[in-house]
C-alpha cells in the first residue's frame, strides 16, 4: 500500500506538471496571456494545430466546445488550403456526432477524412479512419462492414510492418467475436493482440487485453480463473493499472462472491471502494458501497449492512443511477428470501422489476435510434437505385436525341454536296438536257424527303420541349462552370421561383447549409467517375420554407477531350414521401415495441406466480401437496421461459427450441438436485412458433420430472438423453426422452394410467397431432413423432 499511495502521488503530479508548462508559455506572449490573443496572432498551420490540440483537450468535458473548435480548425484548414488539417479536422467532428448518436453525420466525415488521409499517402492517419469506421459499425451492429474495415486495417498494418496497429486491429476483431456469442475465438483474438502489446512495450493497450480476457472467464463462470488472473493484473509494475486497480479489485470481490466466500468478497470490496475515493472516482464509489453493503448482509451483519446499503440508495438516487439501485434492490430482495420474509422480498423485488423495466426502456430508446440509423441508411440506397434506373432512362433519351442532330446534319451536308456537284454538272453539260431534268427529279425528290425529316425534328424537338415545360420534375441546365444556362417552368412550383428568377441563383442559394459538404463531394464523384449522381438533400423554398429533395446529375463530357461540357440536373420534391417513410417507421416501431412489453409483462406474471406458489409451499407441511405445487411451478416456468426467451430475441414470434431445450432442463435439474444423474442432448437447431413451443415444453417437463422422481430411487446414478430430430421427409419431427433407470413396471398400460402427469402428456400429444410411444428396455423410453408446423 505504500507503494501504491506513491504512485497515485506521481499520478496527480502530471497535471501540475502541465499546468506549469502552459503557464510557461503564456508568460512568453508579450502584453497579453489570454487565449483569444493568442489565437488572433498566429496563423496557417500552427493556427490550425491550435484549434485542434484544444478540441482534443475539452472533448471528454465539453464536447460542444470540443466540437466548435474542430469546426475552427476545418475552416481555416479550407481556408489556406492544408489537406492533413482538413481530414484531422474530420476526424474529430466524426468523434463529437458519434456521441450525439448522429450516426449517418459521423460516417460521412470519417468517410471523408479517410478519403484525405488516402490522397496524401498518410498511412497513420489512413489506419485511424479504418479504427474509426469500424468501431461505428459496431456500434450500429453491423459486423459485417466492421469487420470489413478492421481487415482491410489489418492487411495495412501488416503489409507496413506496423506492429502495434497490427495488435489494435486484432483486438478489435476479438470484441466483434465476444460481442457476438463467441468466447473461444474471442479469447484466442485477446491472447495474439496481447502478445503483439508485450513486444511493442505498449503497457496501456496490454491492460485493456488484460481486463477483456478477465471479463470472459467472469462470463464463462469460470472463477478460480478469474481469481488467478487478476491476482497476476494486480502484480503488474505499470502506473496505468491505477485508473483500473478499483475495477479489478471488483472483479476479484464478484469472484469471490459467486464462490460463497463473502468475507474474501467485502475485502477486495473495501479496497476497491478506497482506491476509488483517493482517485476521486465518484460513481463507482457508489457502486462499491452497494456492493459491500450486500457482502454484509450474506455475513449476517445486518446493522452494517443497512448503514452502507441506505448510504447507498441515497446517493444512487441522487445521481439518478438506475443500474446502482438495481444492484442494491437485487441484494436487499435475496437476502429477505433467503431469511424466509417473503414480504419483504416481494416488496423489494417489485422495486427491482421497477428499475430493470426503466433500465430496459432506456437500452430499448438506444436500440431504436440504432435501427432507425440502419433503416434510413437502407431506404437512402433503395432510393438511389430507382434514380439511377431513370438517369439511365434520361440518358438514352439524350443519346438518341443527339444521334438524331447527327444524322441530320450528315443529310444536309450531302444534300449541299448533291446541289453543288449538279449545278457544275450543268455547266459543263448544258447540251445534255435530258439528263440534267433526270437529275433534277432526282434533287427534287430527296428536297422532298428533307423537308418531311426537317418537319419530322422539329415535331420531335417541339414534344421535348412539351415534355420539359410541363413535367412535375425541374429541369435545369449548367455550363462547365456550374452556371445555370436552363431552367423549365417547373422550378415555380418545386422553389417558388420564376424561370427568370432561378437562373441567377446558385446551387448553394438553394441548398440548406448542412448539406454543403455532402453536395461538393457529390459533385466532385460525378467528375472523377464520369457517371451521374443521385442526391436526396434538404433544399429552401423563396418562402424560406425546408423540405427534401432528389436529385440525378447528368455529365455530358466532350468525345475527344474528355472534358465537361454541362451538367443536366432533374429534380423532384420527395417531401411528402419522406413524411410517409417517416409515418411507417413510427407504426412499425410502436408495434414491435408493444408485442415485446407484452411478453415482458406475461413473464413477470409467470414469475409473480412462482413467487406466490413458494409462500404457499412455506405455509404447508403436507409433503404431496407440496410435491404437487413443485410441479406447478415447473409447469408455469415452462410457459414463462418461452416469453422470456421471446422476449429476449428479435425475432417476436419464433424461438430457437435448442436454446429453450436447454433452458428447460437446467429449471428442472435444479429443482431435483440431483447431480448423480448425467443429462445430454442430441438436439438439432429448431426455430418454433409460441404456439408449438409450449405444448412441447410442457410434455417435456413431464416426462423428465418423472424420470427424476422414479427412475432412480434410492439416489442410484443413471443418465438421460434428449433427442429431436427432424425426420427423414422434413415434414414430422421426433422427440425422444430415454433414462437407463429401473423402468416402467410390467403391468404398466398406458391406456389405463391416470396419473395427472401421463394424463397431462396424452392430452398434448393429441394437441399437436402428435403419436405417443413407451418402451421399457433397460430402462425407459418415451418417443412422439409430430408434423412439423
Amino acid at each position: 500500500m505504500v507503494e501504491l499511495n506513491k504512485q497515485i502521488k506521481f499520478l496527480f503530479f502530471i497535471p501540475l506538471v502541465v499546468i506549469i508548462s502552459v503557464v510557461g508559455q503564456c508568460n512568453a506572449i508579450r502584453n497579453s496571456d489570454s487565449l483569444e490573443f493568442l489565437i488572433r496572432n498566429t496563423k496557417g498551420i500552427q493556427k490550425v494545430q491550435i484549434f485542434l490540440q484544444l478540441s482534443k483537450l475539452v472533448s471528454d468535458t465539453s464536447p460542444s466546445a470540443g466540437f466548435i473548435f474542430a469546426c475552427d480548425a476545418l475552416k481555416e484548414s479550407t481556408q489556406i488550403n492544408h489537406p492533413k488539417g482538413k481530414a484531422d479536422a474530420r476526424m474529430l467532428i466524426g468523434d463529437y456526432f458519434k456521441g450525439q448518436r448522429k450516426y449517418l453525420l459521423s460516417l460521412e466525415f470519417y468517410l471523408g477524412c479517410l478519403k484525405i488521409y488516402t490522397n496524401l499517402n498518410d498511412l497513420e492517419g489512413v489506419l485511424c479512419a479504418y479504427q474509426a469506421i469500424g468501431s461505428l459499425s459496431t456500434l450500429l451492429r453491423d459486423e459485417k462492414n466492421a469487420i470489413i474495415y478492421f481487415q482491410k486495417g489489418l492487411a495495412l498494418a501488416n503489409s507496413y510492418h506496423k506492429l502495434s496497429w497490427t495488435g489494435i486491429f486484432i483486438y478489435e476483431l476479438g470484441r466483434i467475436e465476444q460481442n457476438k456469442g463467441n468466447p473461444a475465438k474471442a479469447l484466442e483474438q485477446y491472447k495474439k493482440s496481447l502478445t503483439i502489446f508485450q513486444q511493442t512495450g505498449n503497457k496501456k493497450l496490454a491492460l485493456s487485453v488484460y481486463i477483456s480476457i478477465g471479463s470472459i472467464y467472469l462470463d464463462q463462470a469460470r472463477y478460480d480463473d478469474a481469481i488467478v488472473f487478476y491476482n497476476q493484473l494486480l502484480n503488474l509494475n505499470e502506473p496505468s493499472i491505477l485508473l483500473q486497480l478499483g475495477s479489478i479489485y471488483t472483479s476479484l470481490a464478484h469472484a469471490y462472491e459467486q464462490k460463497g466466500l463473502y468475507q474474501k468478497a467485502i475485502s477486495y470490496n473495501f479496497q476497491a471502494l478506497n482506491i476509488r475515493k483517493k482517485l476521486g472516482q465518484i460513481e463507482v464509489c457508489n457502486s462499491s458501497i452497494i456492493n459491500i453493503a450486500g457482502d454484509y448482509f450474506f455475513l449476517n451483519k445486518i446493522d452494517s449492512a443497512w448503514e452502507y446499503m441506505n448510504d447507498g440508495l441515497k446517493k444512487a438516487k441522487a445521481n439518478n443511477r438506475s443500474y446502482l439501485l438495481e444492484n442494491g434492490y437485487r441484494n436487499l430482495y435475496k437476502y429477505f428470501f433467503s431469511r424466509n420474509d417473503l414480504k419483504n422480498a416481494l416488496f423489494y423485488y417489485q422495486k427491482f422489476a421497477a428499475i430493470g423495466d426503466s433500465i430496459i426502456i432506456d437500452k430499448n430508446k438506444g436500440d431504436i435510434a440504432i435501427l432507425e440509423v440502419n433503416q434510413r441508411i437502407q431506404s437512402i440506397e433503395e432510393g438511389n437505385s430507382i434514380l439511377a434506373q431513370e438517369n439511365e432512362i434520361q440518358l438514352l433519351s439524350l443519346k438518341n436525341q443527339r444521334f438524331q442532330i447527327i444524322f441530320l446534319q450528315v443529310i444536309l451536308s450531302l444534300a449541299s454536296i448533291m446541289i453543288i456537284s449538279s449545278f457544275f454538272q450543268y455547266i459543263r453539260n448544258i447540251r445534255a438536257k435530258k439528263e440534267i431534268q433526270q437529275i433534277y427529279g432526282r434533287m427534287s425528290k430527296e428536297v422532298t424527303e428533307l423537308e418531311v425529316a426537317n418537319k419530322l425534328i422539329r415535331e420531335q424537338e417541339w414534344q421535348y420541349r412539351f415534355l420539359a415545360e410541363n413535367s412535375v420534375d425541374f429541369i435545369t441546365r449548367f455550363d462547365k462552370n456550374m452556371n445555370r444556362i436552363y431552367a423549365s417552368p417547373a422550378s415555380v412550383r418545386v422553389y417558388g421561383y420564376t424561370p427568370e428568377e432561378i437562373l441567377q441563383k446558385t446551387t448553394y442559394d438553394l441548398t440548406h447549409h448542412d448539406f454543403y459538404d455532402y453536395a461538393i463531394k457529390e459533385y466532385q464523384k460525378m467528375l472523377s467517375e464520369k457517371k451521374s449522381r443521385q442526391l436526396i438533400y434538404l433544399a429552401l423554398r423563396k418562402s424560406g420554407e425546408i423540405f427534401w429533395i432528389e436529385s440525378v446529375l447528368n455529365p455530358v463530357f466532350n468525345n475527344k477531350s474528355g472534358e465537361l461540357e454541362e451538367v443536366v440536373e432533374v429534380t423532384r420534391d420527395i417531401q411528402e414521401r419522406k413524411i410517409k417513410e417517416m409515418e411507417i417507421m413510427e407504426g412499425t416501431k410502436q408495434k414491435e415495441n408493444l408485442l415485446k412489453e407484452i411478453h415482458h409483462r406475461v413473464k413477470n406474471n409467470f414469475a409473480i406466480l412462482v413467487s406466490l406458489i413458494n409462500m404457499q409451499k412455506d405455509q404447508t407441511k403436507i409433503p404431496e401437496f407440496i410435491q404437487s405445487l413443485t410441479d406447478l411451478q415447473l409447469r408455469i416456468r415452462t410457459m414463462a421461459l418461452v416469453h422470456e426467451m421471446l422476449y429476449r430475441s428479435k425475432d417476436f414470434e419464433n424461438i430457437s427450441f435448442r436454446e429453450y431445450l436447454k433452458s428447460l432442463s437446467a429449471v428442472i435439474t435444479g429443482t431435483f438436485n440431483r447431480r448423480d444423474i448425467r443429462l445430454s442432448f442430441d438436439v438439432q437447431d429448431i426455430t418454433m412458433d409460441i404456439e408449438a413451443a409450449i405444448p412441447l415444453g410442457l410434455i417435456i417437463n413431464e416426462i423428465l420430472s418423472n424420470a427424476y422422481k422414479h427412475a432412480f430411487p434410492d439416489n442410484r446414478p443413471g443418465s438421460i438423453l434428449i433427442s429431436l430430430k427432424e425426420q427423414a421427409d422434413d415434414s414430422e419431427l421426433c422427440l425422444i426422452v430415454c433414462d437407463d433407470g429401473i423402468g416402467l413396471p410390467k403391468s404398466f398400460d398406458l391406456e389405463q394410467c391416470k396419473t395427472m402427469g401421463i394424463q397431462i402428456v396424452i392430452i398434448l400429444v393429441k394437441q399437436i397431432e402428435g403419436k405417443l410411444t413407451i418402451i421399457c428396455e433397460q430402462g425407459t423410453t418415451v418417443k412422439i413423432i409430430f408434423s412439423r408446423a
